[in-house]
């Protein structure tokens, strides 16, 4: 009979102790911080939408970065907007493209402060525009997630991936786009517009942007929506600070002639601060595809054409690609004035291919943490079912064996 009762008593005791540090674990993987992509099921051709990068059960969290990758040919990033855990800010620090890609994108993120936030919320807002057809489905792919807290030590993580399908069918969402300032490196802007999913270029206004620094050597570049210019890449030959770089299309002053050529659009583009700079500017551009069509336009005739010293300079000029809707170009520049973008009538049968294809440089990555993370791992509730028949039968085995000693 005593020894029943040890036999019982040591039972009682090894459950609790396996029943405790299963109760430990199972919270531990409930607490474990998440990062998911919340984006539509179904969108529609033509249609703007917002995917959120959303986190959950974060503690102490002050930066990090993730990679995103998607089907460039079904949709595309316009914009990236700051995040909010629990009411408070997380500013993009700067975003950019993977050097030679449209489909690969870094984000990178840094509170002010040195508190940190904890709880959950998301950490960036990435706007899309569909491009696809009906049918056409892109997964929204995280990687290289990195967090760090305000100790400078890594916040472990799980994080999933999302999709979307584009469906004619589906309810359209028209999204309206506030007028974004630009974060750090890069960032669009939008004059306040519904899109239809119809190709049009409709700013007119002057939109500047301010650069907060730029280092010598190195390429930074900053993005314009709704114009013709879409990105301008520079690179110094000096440090430099609070850059002010504004476009505006318009039509030319009495006092400049128009170029050769049929005119597409013209611009005025000024930088301040740049005065004894040497400057490399590739500036990207794009032209509808029916000017093209309905003016007859050879497309690889197109250039972007600068007005220096009282003549029109022709720049070095190559396409770099094009979609449905738009053929794309990028030319070099080495100063900012009046520009404008003009193409020559078909004279054959023929429209002679470009000479040359150039894809657009984007800004060197910016990392705020060393360490790049290794995949998330995904346990799920089966992991606990299991350790708690475990639990189960190394019990029955312990018992079993204390009622042999007897």
């Amino acid at each position: 009979m005593l020894m029943m009762r040890k036999v019982g008593k040591n039972f009682i005791i090894i459950s609790a102790v396996l029943i405790l540090f299963i109760t430990q674990f199972s919270v531990a993987l409930a607490e474990d911080t998440k990062v998911s992509v919340s984006a539509p099921d179904e969108v529609k051709p033509g249609d703007v939408f917002s995917a959120y990068i959303m986190i959950e059960d974060v503690t102490d969290f002050v930066a990090g970065q993730f990679d995103l990758s998607f089907d460039s040919d079904v949709i595309t990033v316009v914009d990236v907007k700051n995040g909010e855990i629990e009411s408070q800010d997380v500013p993009i620090l700067a975003w950019n493209f993977k050097p030679g890609t449209d489909n690969y994108l870094r984000v990178v993120y840094d509170l002010p402060g040195a508190d940190g936030v904890s709880g959950s919320g998301y950490l960036a807002e990435i706007i899309f525009e569909v491009k696809g057809a009906d049918g056409d489905t892109s997964s929204i792919e995280i990687s290289n997630l990195q967090l760090g807290n305000k100790n400078a030590e890594e916040i472990t993580a799980d994080w999933s991936s999302g999709e979307v399908k584009v469906d004619a069918s589906a309810t359209p969402q028209p999204t309206t786009i506030q007028e974004s300032t630009y974060q750090g490196s890069s960032g669009y802007a939008f004059n306040e517009t519904e899109t239809s999913g119809e190709a049009t270029i409709t700013t007119s206004e002057k939109v500047t942007r301010s650069i907060p620094a730029i280092q010598a050597g190195t390429k930074t570049s900053v993005v314009f929506s709704d114009m013709d210019i879409s990105m301008i890449t520079l690179e110094v030959d000096q440090d430099l600070s609070n850059i002010e770089l504004s476009m505006q299309p318009r039509d030319l002053p009495r006092e400049i002639p128009e170029p050769d050529g049929v005119l597409y659009s013209s611009y005025e583009i000024k930088a301040e601060e740049l005065d004894g700079v040497e400057v490399t500017a590739t500036i990207d551009f794009r032209v509808l595809k029916s000017w093209i069509e309905e003016n007859s336009i050879d497309k690889a005739t197109i250039t972007l054409n600068r007005y220096h010293n009282g003549k029109w300079q022709e720049l070095p000029t190559f396409m770099a690609g094009e979609d449905e809707n738009f053929v794309n170009y990028q030319a070099e520049s080495t100063g900012f004035s009046y520009f404008a973008i003009t193409g020559e009538v078909v004279t054959g049968s023929e429209m002679t291919p470009a000479s040359r294809d150039a894809t657009s440089t984007p800004i060197p990555t910016t990392t705020s943490l060393e360490a790049e993370s290794t995949a998330g791992t995904e346990i799920t509730w089966g992991v606990i079912i299991a350790a708690i028949l475990l639990t189960a039968v190394i019990c029955a085995a312990v018992f079993i064996f204390l009622s042999k000693r007897k």
